[in-house]
């Protein structure tokens, strides 16, 4: 592997860290906090401007509740083909409206009205 397919591999890491953070509604600072490092340090790890070690990536996986697989979406052949990055800016506000919701009655009304939708 050559560097400059490391270096793309280390920007699609950090476009998934903070597409998942900010799925989540967390801030830099708060995942910063967490980790014990800066709010700058977590920008350069989105940037893919540094790399994140195997114990800070588990770490991360911690502070944002998400399996660590999902920061490699879109890297390793065995992932899904859609990678998180690939989701609109208004289907990622409606994902977070339903992780705030928190709720699988509201989630299945919310199926059945799609579904009609696509029926029509």
């Amino acid at each position: 592997m050559t560097e400059a397919e490391e270096r793309e591999i280390n920007i699609k890491i950090g476009k998934n860290l903070r597409a998942i953070r900010q799925l989540r509604n967390i801030t830099q600072e708060k995942l910063a906090e967490s980790l014990g490092v800066t709010f700058q340090q977590v920008q350069k790890y989105e940037r893919g401007k540094n790399r994140v070690t195997g114990g800070k990536m588990v770490r991360i996986s911690e502070a944002l509740n998400a399996p660590i697989m999902d920061f490699f979406a879109g890297i390793v052949d065995e992932m899904p083909t859609k990678a998180i990055l690939e989701i609109s800016p208004e289907r990622m506000k409606i994902l977070k409206i339903l992780e705030e919701l928190n709720s699988s009655e509201i989630e299945k009304s919310l199926r059945l009205l799609i579904d009609a939708f696509i029926k029509k």
